[in-house]
């Protein structure tokens, strides 16, 4: 769990070099923004960076509400929250306005973690709730 965990400090205070190092070089990360998944750090540190970009103000609430390990999988659930206020590019291009609309959810992440740092991580939250939160159809 110290690796999901101080992943996910690095990520709110935007210290991308510590995220970068808490991930493998091959990393992959579906989510249901990317179903296929990122694939390897640079591709999700730049997923990431354009998420940030769409809101700044985006943090994600510690402690989380629940967490469970068994081996090298961990999942941990935390609400997370921020203001649309920059255009959002997807990793496919599509790009969505900003509405100036905060969104705020429940999320689970289930990760591999190996020799110290997260091989896999599937993101899941409700995308259907979020775009209607933020006032995009």
């Amino acid at each position: 769990m110290a690796v999901m965990r101080a992943a996910d400090e690095a990520w709110n205070a935007r210290d991308w070099e510590t995220f970068a190092m808490l991930h493998t070089k091959d990393v992959v990360v579906p989510s249901p923004s990317n179903p296929k998944g990122s694939r390897g750090i640079q591709a999700h540190s730049k997923e990431m960076k354009a998420f940030i970009h769409a809101f700044p103000d985006h943090h994600i609430t510690l402690p989380y509400k629940v967490t469970f390990a068994s081996g090298d999988w961990i999942v941990a659930v935390h609400e997370n929250g921020g203001t649309f206020t920059n255009e959002w590019v997807f990793p496919n291009g599509y790009t969505i306005p900003p509405t100036g609309k905060r969104f705020n959810m429940i999320m689970a992440t289930i990760g591999k973690v190996k020799d110290g740092r997260l091989e896999y991580e599937l993101l899941i939250f409700d995308q259907g709730g979020m775009m209607n939160q933020l006032g995009v159809q």
